[in-house]
């Protein structure tokens, strides 16, 4: 059974609507690597685990901040908006401001 860290990071990845591919690119993963982990081949490890699940947490706020728009599809522009987030420089709620303004 895989940890309670790593099912609850596939749930939110469905939820965000984020392949397993994209978010171990974006994890510094491969995507092998993930899959391995998932099917129990693999331990990744405790901090690995929770930088995953932060990571998910971050793909959640930006797709409900992206809504009613999707989220990109290209990973260098979901990593681009992640790292944004993590630096500060935006945040969901000013994405969330820009979308509005598109639909005013």
């Amino acid at each position: 059974m895989i940890s309670t860290t790593l099912a609850r990071f596939r749930e939110n990845l469905l939820a965000a609507g984020v392949s397993h591919a994209t978010a171990a690119t974006l994890c510094g993963l491969k995507p092998s690597t993930l899959s391995s982990a998932f099917r129990e081949i693999m331990n990744l490890g405790g901090p690995k685990e929770a930088e995953l699940l932060t990571i998910s947490f971050r793909l959640l706020e930006l797709r409900e901040a992206l809504k009613p728009l999707g989220m990109p599809e290209s990973v260098g522009d979901l990593e681009q908006l992640l790292d944004r987030m993590q630096d500060g420089s935006t945040t969901p709620e000013k994405i969330r401001e820009t979308v509005s303004s598109l639909f005013e």
